[in-house]
Order: C-alpha cells, then sequence, then structure tokens
C-alpha cells in the first residue's frame, strides 16, 4: 500500500483502494469479466435446479393426479351406464320384450361393472392427496368399491343383485 502525506490529518494516510488503481487495465478488464462469468454460472445453476423441481412436480402431476381424474371419470361414466342398463332391463322385462334383449341389456351392465371397478381399482392404487382421502376410504366393508361414496355403493349393490340370474327378470 502507498502513503501520502495528508496536512489536515496525519501525514501518512493510507489511501483506501489503492491496489485497484494500481491495477492495470488489462487485469481490471478481466476481473470483470470473470464476475459477470460467476454472476451467470450461479444464475444457471439455481435456473437449472428450479427446472428440475418443477419437472418433478409436472411428473406428479401427470402420473399420479391426471390418472386419478381420468379414471374417477372413467367409474362414473361406467356407473351412469350401469344405471342405463339396469333400468333399460327393468323396461323390456315390463314390456315383456325378447329375452336376448334382455340378457344383451344384463350383460352390458355386467360389463360396465366390471370396467368401473377395475378402474376404482386403478384410482385407488395411485397416491392420494389429503383431500381426497376422506372421500376415497368411507367404508371398512368388503367387495368391489368399498371405498366408494355411499350413493355409488348403493347403485352397485342393486347392479350386482341383478347381475345374478336368479335375479333376473322374465318374460310372461
Amino acid at each position: 500500500m502507498q502513503r501520502v502525506a495528508n496536512s489536515h490529518t496525519h501525514p501518512l494516510r493510507v489511501r483506501p483502494m489503492s491496489w485497484l488503481t494500481d491495477l492495470k487495465l488489462k487485469t481490471k478488464l478481466l476481473s470483470a469479466f470473470c464476475l459477470c462469468a460467476l454472476i451467470t454460472v450461479v444464475v444457471g445453476v439455481l435456473g437449472q435446479s428450479g427446472i428440475s423441481r418443477l419437472y418433478e412436480l409436472f411428473e406428479n402431476t401427470v402420473s399420479d393426479n391426471l390418472v386419478s381424474i381420468a379414471k374417477v371419470d372413467s367409474v362414473k361414466a361406467n356407473v351412469i351406464a350401469t344405471n342405463r342398463d339396469f333400468f333399460k332391463a327393468i323396461g323390456l322385462s315390463a314390456l315383456k320384450a325378447n329375452p336376448e334383449d334382455i340378457n344383451a341389456a344384463i350383460q352390458s351392465l355386467k360389463e360396465n361393472q366390471a370396467q368401473a371397478e377395475t378402474d376404482f381399482k386403478t384410482y385407488r392404487a395411485t397416491p392420494l392427496d389429503p383431500d381426497e382421502k376422506p372421500q376415497a376410504m368411507t367404508s371398512n366393508a368388503t367387495g368391489p368399491l368399498t371405498s366408494a361414496p355411499p350413493s355409488m355403493r348403493c347403485l352397485w349393490r342393486r347392479a350386482e343383485t341383478w347381475s345374478k340370474p336368479a335375479n333376473w327378470p322374465r318374460p310372461a
């Protein structure tokens, strides 16, 4: 460090930052460039880590949440179709329709039941968020769709009763 005489204070006062003014222009420019490059690398690393976290969240959304939504929608459609087939079989038996038509409606009811049960099992296998758990775990009974909401279980029991040949409507 270089000392200079100053008449107002101490005769030998140290100049602040004299080392910076003593550097050559080439050194100053090179160090400024390196500092900018270091800042750029830090921003890039932070950005990359943020993108990685975002990608993990996106994967979670696609693999869990969208599968859950699709399967719940499929279960809903199959339960509606089961209900439709149930009332179609009742209507056909009341009209004393062809037994083949009644059996076709009952077969469609069984297929919709099986598909709804498969889709609901797939839904239950996906990790559930805390707000989904109370609705999906409403019963401790055994059987298909036991953890479904009560309205779906009621419809399911009605459809199971109809799926047994002894309970099929008989044309007169």
